[in-house]
Order: C-alpha cells, then structure tokens, then sequence
C-alpha cells in the first residue's frame, strides 16, 4: 500500500511526503506504520468478463498517524480519538483504466470563478470539496441526531469560494475581466467583484473582509487573510442548519 502526505494542495504548491520521492530520515519522508488494509473477492473471477467480479475493501486508520501529529501548525487538530457526534472531511476514490474512470464516494463541486458556476471536478487533492463522515457509537447511533452534519457550512462554503475566486484572480483565465491574471491576489472582497469572480449568494448574510498576510519581517507576503463572520444570530442558526 503506498500512503502519501500533502503539506498543502497541489494547486498551492503543495509537494508529496511518502517513502516514493524520500528516504526514512529525509525531510519528505512519510509513511504510517498502524495502518491496515484487506481486499475479498465476494464472487466471480478478477479479469475475466464472463464471470464479472465483486469485491469488498476494508480499511483501519490508526487515528495518530491520519490526522494531527503537529503535522501542520496552522491547522486545527481534530480531537483524537474522534467521539460520537463528530465529523470529518473525507473522501474516496476508485480509480480504474489507467484513470480514465474515477469513481468518488462523495461529489466534488467546487466554485469555478471563471465561468462563475459550481462544477464538479476530477481531483480527489480539493479538501475543501470532500463529503461529510460522521462517527457513531459501537450501536451505530448518532447522540444527537437532528445536529448538523455540516457544521457552520455558510461560512466553510464562502471560505471556498474566497479561495478559489482569489487563485483566478491571481492566475487569470478566460472568463473573467481578470483573464490576464495579475500575479496577486486581490487586496480586497470589492476587488473580486470588479473581477466578475464570486459567487455573491455564497457572501449573503455574512460579514467578508481581506487583507494582505503580514509576514514575519513586518512586510506583506504573496498571500491573504480572509475573516468571515455572520451578521445576527438569526443567520447563525440558519448556517448550522
């Protein structure tokens, strides 16, 4: 089983930490050692189309290498182990062909702000883009089952679409009065605007700021801080609906 790590996306220059591109003891490095995987063949034959095959997977995630571990110092760490009630991002795919079918067990939509629509992407490295897990107790039995599954969705909602409205405006494309790109993000909401870049319904109801990230020297970096709050607690309660 080859198992690999992303510091960030690979649309953000994130890079591969496995034992494929790293030795033990070399910076990329990266690999899990608790993990445990088993395949059945349920019936049929494995490459014979007269007796098509069904086969079942199971996977066991050691919780201390899947998550958190000090890995990333600017991302929350998920309460280990998880409890009943709570939830994850997470995703799977199956890859056949060669990949030239990919099968995921949650759509991927995202923002694509040059075409100024929501559409499903082929690219199982969008975090932001990943379904829901929630953890039950030994019985199967949620505590509170009428709780959100998606907590706080507006706001992760705008966050993305911020995200990505902000990379098609720093990389251009066709479709948007930015088609050129300007190697920058935008300094601020009203800047993506102008660019024809958001998805204003997404922004409905909540309070978006952005500014130029500071860095340690004092000076702005080539990145952005986006702060996101709701209105009233009226929309509140609808963003954990």
């Amino acid at each position: 089983v080859w198992t690999r790590r992303l510091e960030k996306p690979y649309l953000d220059g994130g890079e591969e930490h496995s034992g494929r591109v790293a030795r033990a003891g070399e910076p990329r490095y990266w690999d899990v050692r608790a993990q445990r995987t088993a395949a059945r063949l349920v019936r049929g034959r494995v490459g014979d189309a007269s007796a098509p095959a069904a086969w079942a997977v199971e996977l066991a995630l050691a919780h201390n290498e899947s998550a958190g571990g000090g890995w990333c110092a600017d991302a929350p760490s998920p309460r280990l182990p998880p409890r009943a009630g709570d939830a994850w991002r997470i995703n799977f795919s199956r890859v056949e062909r060669r990949g030239d079918v990919n099968w995921v067990w949650s759509a991927q939509l995202v923002w694509d702000a040059r075409a100024r629509a929501w559409a499903g992407v082929v690219d199982m490295h969008r975090p932001e883009a990943w379904g829901f897990l929630r953890f039950a107790d030994e019985k199967g039995a949620l505590p509170n089952p009428r709780a959100p599954a998606r907590p706080h969705w507006r706001l992760r909602r705008a966050a993305a679409v911020l995200y990505d409205a902000q990379r098609a405006f720093r990389d251009g494309g066709e479709g948007s009065t930015a088609a050129r790109g300007t190697g920058a993000f935008a300094p601020s909401v009203d800047a993506l605007e102008r660019a024809g870049l958001i998805d204003e319904r997404a922004l409905e109801g909540l309070r978006c700021e952005v500014r130029p990230r500071v860095g340690c020297d004092g000076g702005h970096g080539d990145g952005y801080v986006a702060l996101l709050t709701l209105r009233s607690p009226a929309a509140e309660a609808e963003a954990e609906a």
